[in-house]
This record gives structure tokens, C-alpha cells and sequence, in this order.
């Protein structure tokens, strides 16, 4: 029983992004372009704090279940978590030890460079329209949305180290 209380600590991160990453299913099509990205939180925390309990695969496999769903080519979000991803684990030793807000404000630098790289790789490979307003909406939906997906993973967090 406490190997399968284990296994669910450890695979909660994964369960968070994979939960994440279909909201969009519920929001309205005329609210989709500004709706926050829910599953950027989840995998920026966690590259940071415990990349170990969201390994590369995981990231691969969302983001290609998240391109069936979506009706775009597939590999495109598994494009996007593994360069965000590969971005954040080269900062995670200065981010580790960092103070929440600076850690917030990295997010977001972050969040901007994934969502140009989205809408650059959106624009690429189709004919999507691009409107500023829905791109700042997001992100700044998105920026705000950071502190409870960081709360709702921080207290998963101290779970998953007394297991390690």
C-alpha cells in the first residue's frame, strides 16, 4: 500500500500538467486565443524544483496527446515543453534557491519567450491569425494563474521529497 501511495505522490506532476492541458476543452472557441496556457505553470515549477518527477517522455507524451485533441500537428507542443523545459533546467540552479517573486518574474520572461516561440511556430507550419491583444491576454492570464498552480504543486512538492 505505501509503494502505491509513493507512486502517486511521484506521478501527481504529471497527472497536474496532463489535467492542465485540456482546460481549454470547456472555455468558449471566441475566448480560446486569450485563455490562459495552464500547462507552462505546471512544467516551469516542476523543471525547476523536481525535474526528476516530470521527465523529458512525460512532456513528449502530453504534448502529443494535447496536438491529437487540438486537431494540430503533432509534435507541436512536444516541441514547445521540451525547448521550454531545456531553457529552464539550464537556469535551475540559479532559480532553485530564489526568492517566490523573482522566481515569478523569471516566469514570466520565460512565458514570453514560449508564447513568441508558439505563435512563431503557429504561423510557420499554418494560417493562424495572430492579434496582439489575444497574445498580452494570455500572458497575462497565464502570469496570474503562476501563484496557484505554484501553490497547488508546492504542497504536492514537500509530499514527493519525505518519499525521496
Amino acid at each position: 500500500m505505501k509503494s502505491l501511495k509513493n507512486f502517486f505522490f511521484l506521478v501527481q506532476p504529471s497527472l497536474y500538467l496532463f489535467i492542465a492541458s485540456f482546460i481549454f476543452v470547456l472555455l468558449p472557441n471566441n475566448l480560446l486565443h486569450m485563455s490562459p496556457d495552464c500547462s507552462f505553470p505546471f512544467i516551469y515549477f516542476w523543471t525547476i524544483f523536481k525535474p526528476e518527477v516530470l521527465p523529458l517522455f512525460v512532456l513528449l507524451s502530453i504534448g502529443i496527446m494535447i496536438d491529437s485533441v487540438q486537431g494540430l500537428p503533432l509534435g507541436f507542443h512536444s516541441v514547445l515543453f521540451l525547448f521550454s523545459s531545456m531553457i529552464i533546467l539550464y537556469q535551475r540552479n540559479f532559480l532553485y534557491h530564489q526568492s517566490f517573486s523573482l522566481v515569478w518574474l523569471f516566469f514570466s520572461l520565460f512565458l514570453i519567450i514560449y508564447k513568441a516561440l508558439e505563435q512563431l511556430i503557429f504561423k510557420s507550419i499554418m494560417d493562424f491569425p495572430f492579434s496582439f491583444f489575444d497574445l498580452v491576454m494570455s500572458v497575462l492570464f497565464t502570469i496570474f494563474l503562476y501563484p496557484l498552480c505554484s501553490r497547488i504543486s508546492y504542497s504536492n512538492l514537500k509530499r514527493v521529497i519525505n518519499l525521496s
